[in-house]
């Protein structure tokens, strides 16, 4: 794993301890030209009323991943929804 890989993974990883908290999950889901998806996975105790907006979830990702020095023009935050989910 090259540096770059492993500070993502450490940026990530530290992003998905503030949300394990309100029982979510964290994954990358595209790293292409500058661009970061990162999708935000419910776990089966979520807290949906917990959920920071996206605004907000987005902002402290680029946070965490400039604390890491991961290079980035754009980062964008997905939450992944399921059927039961009450929003």
């Amino acid at each position: 794993m090259g540096s770059a890989d492993q500070a993502l993974t450490q940026a990530v990883a530290e992003i998905g301890e503030g949300l394990a908290a309100d029982g979510f999950g964290v994954a990358i889901s595209e790293v292409s030209e500058g661009r970061i998806a990162l999708r935000v996975v419910p776990g089966p105790a979520a807290c949906w009323e917990c959920l920071l907006p996206l605004p907000v979830l987005t902002a402290l990702a680029e946070d965490a991943l400039l604390r890491h020095g991961v290079s980035f023009q754009k980062v964008v935050v997905e939450v992944e929804t399921t059927s039961s989910e009450s929003q």
